[in-house]
């Protein structure tokens, strides 16, 4: 099994990039889908991303499902998801690491073997991201797992069907029990304060 540390040397930047996805347990989805499925953390980019593919279909509907996914983890419900970026000023090629989907090659993650994903799907089609075309609206970008590689095209008309993966800015931070008791008493402290000064 290949291992989830990696250092991979980041072509565009001429830097080092120390990646690590960070498994942080398992998620069940309550709405847009059904299961139980792995989330991880990109302590890098700083997104968590689910390990579930959606079925395939066109760019707004992609863009709906993510933005309309409810996760249940550690006894909360996250519902802040969305498509992943192409970056800010999309490239097209391989292992572009200013897309988010392409950084996941600094992880050891290839084209032809996903892992620790086990539900990324190494073929065409491939995924969309949440990013347009700027030249032509009419079009998205599109990320591909396939043949080694993973491969960004800003090509495809957003009619196309692909499938798609969902990801949320930041960590699955759940408060520990201690913690999320001194912040309520913390507040009912402060209620309480606030209360007595204004009788």
């Amino acid at each position: 099994m290949k291992m989830i540390r990696n250092v991979a040397a980041c072509v565009l930047l001429g830097t080092t990039v120390h990646a690590e996805l960070l498994v942080r347990g398992t998620g069940t989805i309550t709405t847009g889908g059904s299961g139980d499925y792995q989330l991880f953390y990109d302590d890098v980019q700083d997104i968590t991303w689910l390990d579930y593919s959606a079925p395939v279909a066109q760019f707004d509907a992609q863009n709906d499902w993510a933005s309309d996914l409810v996760v249940s983890y550690g006894g909360q419900s996250f519902d802040d998801w969305r498509l992943p970026s192409a970056g800010d000023n999309p490239t097209e090629g391989v292992n572009i690491t200013t897309s988010e989907m392409g950084h996941l090659s600094t992880d050891g993650i290839t084209g032809n073997d996903p892992d620790p994903f086990a539900n990324i799907e190494a073929s065409d089609p491939g995924y969309w991201t949440s990013t347009e075309n700027a030249s032509d609206t009419d079009r998205a970008w599109v990320t591909v797992f396939y043949n080694g590689f993973i491969y960004d095209s800003g090509s495809l008309h957003k009619t196309v069907e692909q499938r798609g993966l969902a990801v949320r800015n930041g960590d699955m931070v759940i408060p520990e029990p201690a913690t999320a008791m001194l912040l309520g008493l913390g507040a009912i402290a402060l209620w309480a304060r606030r209360r007595r000064f204004t009788t």
